[in-house]
């Protein structure tokens, strides 16, 4: 009965289910219905003009902002989304109006066979939402039960491709490659007839474009911030001013560190998947970033309510702050959350005003220290061990999971899996597990590169397609599923994924999912123990 309740909520203790908001509500999926019709459409004539030889890199760039905002418009204010809307038609007017003059000008035939729609005679947020609906349904109705399935998982690539060109750009990087790809993904909406081959052969593509842009992360990532380190980080906090820096950008991060190095009485603290930050050379040159507060980046609203300070919010953070207190909480996102001030570098200013005036920590809090990062040669010293386990027959597979959805019950039902293993099975874990068998815990904090980077290590002993290998994925966003598209083109054998939240994935397109590419759902601990050492 219990593991029944985990299957049916494993998300009970993030913050989706708190407020009630893992589904997706009727209006949110008209209104991503409206943003799905308007970025097919921009990606339809950017792709024509770039035949002409138009390019429009500032159009490109928000169009993928607006993918990678897809599921999360939820989280953002009626009059934001409609901002957002009116600016994607604005961009659609645009493209539409330049081919059709630049047509004329070339005396080239520009006749559509497509019907495109226009937001320009919609004065509302409630009347596109109307509006969105009405599409939605006669889009459902004319796709197969397998059409919806390859529609919605070749929207979940491009959404995870997406949000890495964004956090690659970051670094003034910018892959055109990669975004032309989503450009050409995205215009397979516009077929009348919904082109399953062509999708499938997409979906590949991204996957494997994905993992480039994966590397380049991580070469850009060791580059600007230096050696990475297995690190003690103290979790305590001290009496003095602060300010929390949230969400994942590590580059955000050290911008706003390099800012306030020179502030008197005024402390830094990571939160999430920054965790990790401390464990590289670059941030370790900075006094003020004294630690590591709160004990869940899903979670959050308990680690904000708390924190007596400033609250920064780095790009691509997806965190729900709706009922938390306005004035000290600012984000750095091109569409700011519900309660948020949006900044830039040049007025992190505001940011410290608002961390003097709040009460900052009146006497310091002792917590446990907490271990992240790695070291490299060691890292390879262990990786040749556990090969040398598998080639002798020590052991008998390498079961390696994956990083944490930063779920209590989650935690909790991975531990028990872990008990009905038998001893020879190996484990490499990314998440915190509890367990006296034989393992290697690496803690990056969900930093996708550096999990890149040390699989890739691995995968030079071990290859992805050996039958002793096994994978427990506990994190279920688009990003996994564009892994697990890598992977079983590469001959992954086994892998186990913990349930989505429905506002990632239907359940339906779930268990489609599963089917088609061969990976096993959790069912109760004992069976997938077994399922796993199969």
């Amino acid at each position: 009965m219990f593991y029944d309740n985990y299957k049916a909520n494993e998300y009970d203790f993030s913050e989706c289910s708190s407020k009630g908001t893992c589904s997706v509500s009727p209006n949110v999926s008209s209104i991503q219905e409206i943003i799905l019709v308007l970025i097919r459409e921009i990606a339809h004539y950017l792709k024509k003009l770039k035949r002409l030889s138009n390019t429009f890199p500032t159009i490109e760039a928000e169009t993928l902002h607006a993918l990678s905002e897809f599921i999360s418009v939820a989280e953002y204010t009626d009059d934001e989304v409609f901002a957002m809307l009116l600016k994607l038609n604005k961009n659609f007017n645009n493209l539409q109006r330049q081919y059709s003059a630049i047509c004329k000008k070339k005396n080239i035939n520009c006749s559509e066979n497509i019907e495109f729609i226009n937001l320009d005679n919609v004065s509302t947020l409630s009347g596109i939402i109307a509006m969105g609906e009405k599409l939605y349904l006669k889009r459902i109705s004319k796709l197969t039960t397998e059409e919806k399935f390859y529609c919605d998982i070749l929207l979940l690539n491009l959404k995870s491709l997406s949000i890495n060109i964004l956090k690659l750009a970051d670094y003034n990087i910018i892959n055109q490659k990669a975004i032309d790809k989503v450009i050409d993904a995205l215009d397979l909406y516009n077929f009348t007839k919904f082109p399953v081959e062509k999708v499938e052969n997409a979906i590949k593509s991204l996957a494997g474009c994905e993992n480039e842009i994966l590397k380049e992360r991580a070469q850009i990532q060791q580059e600007t911030f230096g050696e990475i380190n297995k690190t003690v980080v103290s979790t305590s906090s001290r009496r003095n001013k602060a300010v929390l820096v949230s969400g994942s950008s590590l580059i955000d991060l050290y911008k706003f560190l390099e800012y306030t190095k020179d502030e008197e009485n005024l402390d830094v603290y990571s939160h999430g998947d920054l965790l990790v930050a401390h464990a590289f050379k670059k941030f370790k040159e900075f006094k003020h970033f004294v630690g590591h507060y709160g004990t869940s980046n899903e979670n959050c609203i308990f680690d904000f309510a708390t924190f007596p300070g400033a609250i920064l919010l780095t790009k691509h953070s997806k965190q729900n702050i709706e009922h938390l207190i306005r004035g000290r909480i600012f984000t750095m996102d091109t569409v700011q959350p519900k309660g948020a001030i949006k900044v830039t570098p040049d007025e992190f200013g505001k940011i410290v005003e608002s961390a003097r005036l709040a009460k900052g920590f009146n006497k310091g809090q002792i917590r446990n220290d907490v271990i992240t990062g790695f070291n490299e040669t060691e890292l390879d010293e262990q990786i040749n061990i556990i090969h040398e386990k598998l080639v002798n027959k020590d052991i008998k597979r390498l079961l390696i999971i994956g990083m944490s959805a930063k779920s209590t019950l989650q935690e909790i039902y991975l531990n028990d899996i872990i008990k009905y293993l038998s001893n020879d099975t190996y484990i490499v874990s990314f998440s915190k597990i509890n367990t006296d068998k034989e393992h290697l815990e690496i803690n990056i904090a969900n930093n996708f590169p550096l999990l890149h980077t040390i699989m890739d290590k691995l995968l030079q002993k071990i290859n992805l397609s050996d039958n002793n290998l096994r994978f427990f994925l506990q994190k279920c966003d688009p990003n996994t599923i564009s892994v697990i598209v890598q992977m079983k083109i590469y001959g992954a054998k086994r892998i186990m994924i913990a349930n989505c939240s429905p506002n990632i994935m239907n359940p339906a397109i779930l268990t489609m999912f599963a089917e088609k590419y061969n990976i096993d759902l959790i069912t109760t601990p004992k069976l997938d123990a077994e399922t796993l050492e199969k």
